[in-house]
């Protein structure tokens, strides 16, 4: 899992290549949601 490190920029993107949705359903998101708050708290 990838940690986050202080005074680090990291871009989180909002979409896909060629503009296609990231996330098909709440489950996707919720998933990416727990990751990401798994990681910035490390």
């Amino acid at each position: 899992m990838l940690k986050l490190e202080p005074n680090k920029y990291y871009h989180i993107y909002n979409r896909g290549n060629n503009k296609e949705r990231l996330f098909y359903s709440p489950g996707n998101y919720e998933y990416f949601r727990k990751i990401w708050l798994k990681s910035i708290k490390n």
